[in-house]
């Protein structure tokens, strides 16, 4: 997938989630790393979709941050902007939030016929190549699918 479909679409899921405003916008900046930790510069330092698109390396983090809020009960506070409580939750990012981007990233590479790794198997939905308009399309439908269900 293009970067900016992975960003429309992570965002998009982040809006259906409920995430707080800057944890929406987090996950729409940073729903590429999974294909920027592969590069340095212009420079590839490691092979695309291999360990960086593996759905546990993002997971497991997730689930463990999500089940032990406090285990880097320090870290939310390190992303949060000091304000009156009233607008804490606006700015704050929570510690699981932090490794969302990557699986997000990953639910749409499931989708091209490249598809992703799962432990050693290859996981693929193949309902569109990378920069074909149905990808566009399907970005699209999942930012009507977020603005209705903000509205609801």
């Amino acid at each position: 997938m293009k970067w900016r479909n992975h960003a429309i679409m992570a965002a998009s899921i982040a809006v259906m989630m409920q995430l707080y405003p800057a944890e929406i916008l987090y996950c729409a900046s940073f729903a590429g790393l999974p294909d920027q930790l592969e590069s340095i510069g212009r420079v590839r330092i490691l092979a695309h979709r291999t360990w960086t698109h593996e759905v546990f390396v993002w997971l497991v983090p997730l689930l463990v941050f999500y089940a032990f809020p406090n285990v880097l009960a320090s870290v939310p506070r390190l992303f949060s902007i000091p304000v009156e409580p009233n607008f804490q939750r606006f700015f704050m990012i929570r510690t699981w939030v932090l490794f969302l981007p990557g699986l997000l990233h990953l639910a749409g590479d499931i989708l091209t016929p490249m598809g992703i790794r799962v432990a050693t198997r290859k996981v693929s939905l193949g309902l569109f190549t990378t920069g074909s308009f149905l990808e566009y399309l399907v970005a699209g439908l999942f930012v009507i699918a977020a603005l209705f269900f903000r509205m609801g």
